[in-house]
This record gives C-alpha cells, sequence and structure tokens, in this order.
C-alpha cells in the first residue's frame, strides 16, 4: 500500500521548497519513462532476434530430420545389396 503523501506543506519548506521537491519528483519520472521506453525497445528487439533464430532452428531441424531418413534409407538398400552380393557369391 503506497503512503500517502502529506500535502500540508510545513512552515519552514514553503511554495518554493514544494516546488524544488516536484521539479524532483518529474525529473525522476521523466528519467524512469525513458529507462522504460529503452527496456521495452531492447525487449522488442530480443523478441524479434527471437523469433528469426527459432525460425532458422526449425529449418535447420526439418533439414537434419530429411538427411536422417535420407541416410536410413541408403544404409538399408546398401544393407539389401550387400545380402544380395553374399547370397549371388555362394552360388
Amino acid at each position: 500500500m503506497l503512503t500517502p503523501i502529506c500535502l500540508i506543506p510545513l512552515p519552514f519548506v514553503g511554495i518554493e521548497g514544494m516546488k524544488m521537491k516536484l521539479s524532483e519528483l518529474q525529473k525522476q519520472i521523466n528519467q524512469q519513462e525513458d529507462e522504460k521506453t529503452t527496456l521495452q525497445r531492447d525487449i522488442e528487439e530480443k523478441m524479434c532476434k527471437l523469433n528469426e533464430i527459432n525460425a532458422s532452428l526449425s529449418k535447420k531441424a526439418a533439414v537434419r530430420n530429411e538427411y536422417d531418413r535420407t541416410i536410413a534409407e541408403a544404409e538399408a538398400a546398401y544393407s539389401k545389396v550387400y545380402v544380395c552380393i553374399i547370397i549371388l557369391a555362394r552360388l
């Protein structure tokens, strides 16, 4: 829960003191808003890069799977040819 701000100035602070505090508070708000904007831009850039990497990984995984399938088919075909050669050599 936020602490309420006392709007009743102390006698020695006066209006000028409150204006100085207001100015400082506004400066802090502006700095934090700038930082927030920078962080949001960084997040957007990182998300874009992450999406690019995910898309690239997906494509590369598909290609890898195709290589795996092709190699498995080639090895199976080679085994069949090898078996046929052994059988024919016995004849």
